[in-house]
């Protein structure tokens, strides 16, 4: 009972790769893993089945369940060959090739003989020994069908190997090569496993791992984990897996006890209820993972979803694209059509509509009182639970009948309402859930924040500036500006800084404690003008007052989100901006980089001897927002002949006449071309290339670019 148990656990674990495979891919390759490892996990739980019926001498429940193996397996034919083809595909949008659909059609009728006539003359049983246990094996003397089909699929299979050694020297990207030394490694070690367990009855078990083998194969490339986090995918299958054992053990023990029954039952009977069992077995595991998955996910929603709106309304620069975006972000979260309408003076214009209306909406004196006393949002259920002092439930009522909505947010900065956000049901939608209004709260507690910042800036924008006090202010922050860098032992650095007008909203600092010791700063302040001149200049001042070292370098990110976020009286001066910053320090006797990021671009690493790109970032929130917000420090050994690249947006978000931005994947394939140069010749031909792609116009955010060469 033993193999067989181990058979049902090694499907089982199948069927979770293969359903967990599309929450995460579903292009050419996934698809190919998908069916591939859907095949292994059928006929190994049929084997499962076929050893059991076997012990228990049950031949014409074990010929039926036979012929359903065979017709399952001989679609491998073309499965494997789809799967190769994928392996070596550069854009996975391609249409699937022809050929498949003829060995699709070959596997098919192959697969219907199996059914109908079956892939064998006759089966036997004789029994073999694995140490102290006496296991009835199959069998089967095969037909002439079976003979072309099993040959069919051999060439099928060799095929397919051949032109991927074939094709292993010609692919252009060093993901294809890996995945198909991949492939080649995990099919080689299943096939030897099914082998040596052939060979001798007492290595049987090498012969039950052999699909296992495979089937992590499949997984691995089926789920690009070289691009995914590793670690957090390996601990949610061991979960899945733990939790899918559990589930077994109630039906496997219900097997078990009733087994003589289950074998005194007519073929008909006993096929009818092993269909409903499996059709149980597949539902129940869908319902697990999705299960799992919830509770995986919930833990990251909120952070997600802050970083999703930071990304999506941190950076615009007109009430217009504010709105706009907006607008499509809660009728995301909603299904609903949304009305975004922001004040002007007095007047309430709708400045995005999904539902493209246009207009002002009135607003009496005493529905802007009540939109200020404090809630965010109202619907009709709401309003019955205010206080006495705070409602006209008829006045409320009679505003949402004449705007023909069903719900409103109300966006309230310092206690004065600067817009409201209408909520229209699409068709005969039910209410809004409470889970979704909790959302809704927290993204009007963001957009506060991103809204005011842009009525900061767009009061910046409208002030008139004479241009002697541009050019003072310019200059003043021109001393900030390091245009030199020191001279650090075994390591090569360069930058370059420049400001999109007169004032920059990026701060860049390099300083070395010892000839073998070096911290940078990089910072990018949101907005643009006197405002983000002032969190450079504030940022600048917490610098010098800072002793960097591998320990304090997170105390100095949370020393700025101090400064950012704390209270003052309303009489003095409150920033209402937040910045990205990143903070270094290298110590090149240990070849170990120390690092804490709020906010900003991931460091970028070039590891010229592997051909391969890093990523390294600590995941925390940008200063100025959070006032809890914490901050780690993550450490980095790296190897000589490491490239490492910091940059702020200005230089990946430039565009081009034709609206196009320069790109992360430009700027990764500009360090590729000229990684043999110096760091300083690096940075110079970055710069050709963005000149060269903006047709040097001018540019339109601050450019900060910092290379570090090992």
């Amino acid at each position: 009972m033993t193999e067989i148990a181990l058979f049902f656990l090694i499907a089982f674990v199948l069927i979770l790769f293969a359903l967990e495979i599309p929450l995460v891919n579903t292009n050419k390759k996934a698809i190919a893993s998908i069916l591939w490892l859907g095949i292994i996990a059928f006929s190994t739980l049929l084997w499962g089945v076929k050893l059991y019926l076997a012990q228990s001498s049950n031949l014409p429940a074990l010929s039926l369940i036979q012929r359903f193996d065979d017709a399952a397996w001989v679609h491998q034919a073309w499965i494997v060959w789809l799967f190769g083809w994928s392996l070596t595909l550069e854009k996975q949008n391609l249409p699937f090739p022809k050929e498949i659909l003829i060995l699709f059609g070959v596997s098919s009728l192959f697969s219907l003989i199996s059914l109908g006539y079956g892939l064998f003359d006759s089966l036997y049983l004789s029994p073999f020994f694995t140490g102290n246990k006496t296991i009835v094996g199959i069998i089967i003397a095969p037909s002439t069908a079976r003979i072309f089909a099993e040959t069919y699929t051999l060439v099928s299979y060799g095929l397919t190997i051949a032109q991927l050694f074939y094709k292993y020297f010609a692919v252009q990207y060093t993901f294809q090569k890996r995945n198909i030394r991949y492939f080649l490694s995990g099919l080689t070690g299943a096939v030897l496993f099914f082998f040596v367990g052939k060979t001798t009855p007492s290595l049987f078990f090498f012969q039950i791992l052999a699909p296992l083998i495979l089937g992590i194969t499949l997984f691995y490339i089926g789920n690009n984990f070289r691009t995914l986090q590793l670690r957090d995918k390996v601990t949610k299958l061991l979960i899945l897996v733990f939790m899918g054992t559990l589930l077994m053990i109630f039906p496997a023990g219900i097997l078990y006890v009733f087994r003589q029954w289950f074998m005194s039952l007519p073929v008909e009977l006993f096929v009818l209820i092993f269909s409903l069992g499996m059709g149980l077995y597949f539902v129940l595991s869908l319902l697990l993972l999705s299960l799992i998955q919830r509770i995986i996910r919930q833990r990251r929603d909120n952070e997600e979803f802050s970083s999703l709106v930071l990304r999506l309304l941190g950076n615009k620069r007109s009430r217009e694209e504010f709105a706009s975006e907006l607008a499509k972000l809660i009728k995301e979260i909603t299904s609903y059509d949304v009305d975004v309408l922001l004040r002007e003076d007095n007047n309430f214009p709708i400045v995005s509509s999904s539902r493209n209306k246009t207009g002002e909406t009135p607003l009496s004196p005493q529905l802007i009182h009540y939109f200020t006393s404090g809630e965010i949002y109202y619907d009709r259920e709401s309003v019955l639970n205010y206080r006495p002092g705070k409602k006209d439930i008829d006045l409320l009522y009679a505003y949402f009948d004449s705007q023909a909505i069903e719900a409103l947010l109300a966006l309230v900065i310092n206690q004065e309402l600067h817009g409201i956000i209408h909520l229209i049901p699409t068709n005969e939608q039910d209410d809004i859930p409470s889970r979704t209004i909790r959302k809704l709260k927290s993204l009007l507690k963001l957009v506060e924040v991103l809204y005011q910042n842009l009525l900061l800036f767009e009061k910046e924008e409208e002030r008139t500036q004479t241009l002697r006090e541009l050019a003072l202010a310019s200059e003043i922050q021109e001393t900030i500006f390091q245009r030199t860098l020191p001279v650090i032992r075994d390591l090569d650095i360069a930058s370059y800084q420049e400001p999109a007008k007169w004032l920059s909203g990026d701060y860049l600092f390099v300083d070395s404690s010892s000839n073998h010791e070096i911290s940078f700063v990089v910072a990018d302040v949101s907005g643009k003008g006197v405002s983000a001149a002032l969190i450079t200049m504030m940022i600048h001042s917490a610098v010098q007052g800072h002793v960097f070292s591998s320990s304090t370098i997170n105390s100095f990110l949370n020393r700025i989100n101090e400064l950012l976020t704390r209270k003052k009286p309303e009489s003095e001066w409150k920033t209402l901006s937040f910045a990205t910053v990143l903070v270094g320090f290298v110590d090149t006797e240990i070849q170990t980089l120390y690092y804490s990021n709020a906010g900003h671009y991931p460091i970028l690493i070039w590891d010229r001897n592997k051909r391969e790109f890093y990523e390294l970032s600590t995941g925390g929130k940008p200063v100025g927002i959070f006032a809890e917000s914490e901050y780690e420090t993550g450490v980095y050994h790296y190897d000589k002949d490491q490239i490492f690249i910091v940059y702020s947006d200005g230089i990946t978000e430039c565009i081009n006449s034709k609206e196009e931005e320069f790109g992360i994947q430009r700027l990764k394939k500009l360090i590729q071309q000229y990684d043999n140069l110096p760091a300083k010749s690096i940075v110079e031909e970055i710069l050709k290339e963005i000149k060269a792609f903006t047709e040097e116009a001018d540019i339109y955010d601050d450019m900060t670019l910092f290379i570090m060469k090992t």
